[in-house]
């Protein structure tokens, strides 16, 4: 005859199957990956010399770095050149000398050909041209052919007190070059520091669940002895189901941790471009000593960014108010000019003897009324010229508050850290007497799961305080723009 199975028995052969399940399972995928000791370093030269986003950001440095050429090459000589064809054909109705109305046709080509080379004069704002063009009539009906050219024609253009963006640009593209050089190395150190936040969450998942694991072998042992005690009467049986109960809980609590470690590995894995089946072991993170020096660390957040930032909004809004105020004066433009000119019946004959033409102009531009637009908008570019001044102000007066509470924060870690070292000392003999005194009778298994958790917090804080350290470190670099 079967006999029925007690709730008793299902709900611990359950639990026995589970971690049965687990660990086959945990030994499989062992087996089928390639197991590979991962350290920070190696995972951070990857992404800093091989991985898509240190292509992005490199291609990016190369754009900006093309981009700064733009204006030094506008102020080379820009030469071009332009040949045309037209053809023309006409029919038009003439009266004739006799009276008598007559339609014509005529054919004509006009080519010409031009050469035009313009240099710009960058601490004046002019602009010197120099062209030269050969032309050609034909008349087919007529069958006749004329030819012209301007040999050589000189003209400078100059705004005698206008706006002269050049200046500007000059500056403006010098501190551009600086600034996207500082900010491609800063790019690559959020890239360090964001791929190390990774590594270092992934690698806490990892401890937890080695401490976890750790916790079910003791608790299984714990409770076979309870099991053991109580078929002889020296526990009772809630010890036993207590003990059951906290199996359970750590099992659950060991899945959900793991299902956060696979996800860390996979993403790391996504980042470094592997994939193969290569089964991951994070090596943590080592201890560094550092001291963060105030003003040290100010001086190099000023000197990596803000000062060059502050400089760049202060010229283009400087560039802004000169601008508007040229733009409501009297504006004077100078133009001159030479030409030599030439035209004949015959090419041979085209370049005996050329005729001269100079000119010289002087013109104004005068605002009369514009209902005081000009004035409104001079008036709001003060003003926020002020509020320019007030807001770096306070963004200097915030980095000073930023690095202060850096070094309070590491003050923090620091004490932090000595004070979970030396519990981790005291806690390896009180386990081990926990442990002798809960199978003496003498501590509850409540005792028990209050010490392994609280060790299991402990080792977790431990090593989160260094990871915040190695951090903050990362941090501290990117202050000082060290790789």
């Amino acid at each position: 005859m079967i006999q029925p199975i007690s709730l008793k028995n299902f709900k611990k052969t359950y639990l026995l199957k589970r971690i049965l399940f687990f660990v086959l399972i945990s030994v499989f995928l062992k087996a089928n990956a390639q197991t590979q000791t991962l350290k920070i370093e190696d995972v951070n030269e990857y992404v800093l010399n091989k991985s898509n986003k240190v292509k992005i950001i490199n291609n990016n440095f190369m754009i900006a770095k093309i981009g700064s050429t733009f204006y030094e090459k506008s102020l080379l000589p820009v030469v071009s050149s332009s040949i045309s064809l037209p053809y023309q054909r006409s029919i038009s109705l003439l009266v004739q000398p006799d009276g008598s109305q007559k339609f014509i046709e005529r054919n004509f080509i006009n080519s010409v050909l031009n050469l035009n080379v313009s240099q710009v004069v960058p601490f004046t704002g002019g602009s010197l041209s120099l062209s030269s063009s050969l032309n050609t009539a034909r008349d087919f009906n007529n069958n006749t052919i004329s030819f012209s050219s301007n040999w050589l024609n000189i003209s400078y253009q100059q705004a005698i007190n206008g706006y002269n963006s050049y200046k500007w640009d000059k500056k403006l593209n010098s501190l551009n070059g600086k600034k996207d050089s500082i900010l491609y190395l800063k790019e690559k150190l959020k890239l360090k520091y964001d791929i190390s936040k990774i590594y270092v969450d992934t690698q806490l998942f990892q401890l937890k669940s080695d401490l976890i694991k750790q916790n079910i072998e003791k608790t299984k042992a714990v409770l076979f002895e309870l099991e053991e005690k109580l078929k002889f009467g020296r526990t009772i049986k809630i010890e036993v189901e207590q003990t059951k109960i906290l199996l359970e809980q750590l099992v659950g609590k060991l899945e959900i941790n793991d299902t956060n470690y696979k996800y860390g590995i996979e993403l790391l894995k996504k980042i470094m471009n592997d994939s193969n089946n290569t089964s991951f072991i994070l090596s943590p993170v080592k201890q560094e000593d550092f001291i963060i020096e105030m003003e040290k660390t100010i001086k190099a957040i000023k000197a990596n960014g803000f000062d060059i930032e502050k400089e760049t909004r202060i010229l283009e809004l400087n560039s802004k108010i000169d601008k508007i105020k040229k733009e409501g004066a009297i504006n004077l433009n100078l133009q001159m000019g030479l030409g030599l000119n030439s035209s004949s019946n015959e090419f041979l004959t085209l370049y005996d003897k050329p005729t001269q033409s100079q000119f010289v102009t002087i013109g104004a531009r005068i605002p009369l009324l514009d209902w005081g637009q000009n004035k409104n908008k001079y008036a709001i570019a003060k003003l926020d010229n002020a509020n320019l001044q007030l807001l770096l102000a306070e963004e200097e007066q915030k980095i000073e508050e930023e690095v202060e509470d850096l070094i309070h924060y590491k003050q923090s870690l620091d004490l932090q850290q000595k004070s979970l070292k030396k519990q981790r000392k005291l806690f390896v003999s009180v386990s081990e007497m926990t442990n002798e005194l809960l199978l003496l009778g003498r501590k509850t298994i409540s005792e028990y799961k209050s010490l392994i958790s609280e060790r299991y917090n402990l080792e977790v804080e431990y090593q989160k305080t260094i990871n915040d350290l190695y951090l903050l470190k990362l941090k501290i670099n990117e202050f000082n723009l060290i790789l």
